[in-house]
């Protein structure tokens, strides 16, 4: 975007650089979800039919300080 995000901002929220939003989303979600979420999911996957997919989507964000 190249606009300055207040433009468009009529609420005139705090706005941060990328990172910083990452980091402070990720940590949040990291201790409201945790790994409960992923491995309910993952005990219930028996198989993927990856030949029928038309589409999907990659779970595989790495949280917050980790290296990807």
């Amino acid at each position: 975007m190249s606009e300055r995000f207040a433009k468009y901002d009529q609420r005139q929220y705090r706005t941060v650089d990328v990172a910083a939003g990452y980091a402070e989303w990720a940590n949040i979600y990291d201790r409201s979800v945790g790994l409960r979420f992923d491995l309910d999911l993952l005990r219930t996957l028996v198989n993927v039919p990856w030949g029928t997919l038309g589409s999907a989507i990659d779970w595989g964000a790495a949280p917050a300080g980790s290296a990807a």
